[in-house]
């Protein structure tokens, strides 16, 4: 099993958590919008680097106060979203509960990462998909078979 199939692996187990708990979601795309939001979405290179490679790269330009999978208020990548995406809900008594399971899965996340050996960077997503060199950084560990 490679990485992207145990990341795969580790956001449908995150899903299944996520509805039992059943926090709401109205898809209107409100906590996309970072800065009005008055969030950061933090990410790790390697959920950023699948993310990329599944959803390809964003359509937009990269600003750091939207983010550039958003389209017309929908999500297009949502298949392949971040932690950071999938736990964050607009509900304001919800921040507790999405910490608690955000560095759950964020710990299980770093393990992958180690376990293959992947480059680990913790940084906004924005910053992250702007990069350089970090997608043939990922290529040359396909090709090594990581």
């Amino acid at each position: 099993m490679g990485w992207q199939t145990e990341l795969k692996e580790i956001y449908r187990e995150l899903e299944e958590d996520l509805s039992e708990l059943a926090p709401e979601c109205k898809a209107r795309g409100l906590c996309c919008h970072f800065e009005d939001f008055g969030h950061v979405l933090f990410a790790s290179s390697l959920e950023a680097n699948y993310l990329r490679r599944k959803a390809g790269p964003p359509k937009v330009p990269i600003k750091k106060e939207v983010c550039p999978y958003l389209v017309d208020n929908l999500c297009t990548a949502r298949e392949y979203r971040t932690l950071g995406c999938r736990v964050f809900f607009c509900q304001k008594d919800w921040l507790n509960t999405s910490q608690d399971l955000y560095e759950t899965y964020y710990r299980r996340i770093k393990q992958l990462a180690m376990k293959y050996p992947l480059e680990w960077r913790y940084a906004p997503l924005v910053e992250l998909l702007k990069e350089e060199g970090t997608e043939e950084a990922f290529e040359r560990w396909a090709i090594e078979g990581r």
